[in-house]
């Protein structure tokens, strides 16, 4: 069985929420759609690191990032 290609696809994420959620599990290149119009400067914030949100990401080793997820994940 092939690995999901993450290029072509888009990803629902209306809520600020969904937007980490995405942005950390498949990183600052991923695309989501359904981003309220007020919302963009906020999501493109989260891609790099810049909110509190997703900071830790950029801190810590993508190592430490990985274990972190895992151990949300449960």
């Amino acid at each position: 069985m092939h690995p999901l290609a993450l290029h072509p696809l888009i990803w629902e994420a209306p809520t600020a929420e969904g937007q980490e959620l995405f942005i950390r599990r498949f990183g600052p290149n991923v695309n989501v759609g359904n981003i309220a119009s007020t919302e963009h400067v906020p999501v493109e914030g989260l891609r790099p690191g810049l909110r509190g949100d997703t900071f830790r990401m950029v801190v810590h080793q993508p190592a430490q990032t990985e274990r972190m997820l895992e151990a949300e994940a449960g």
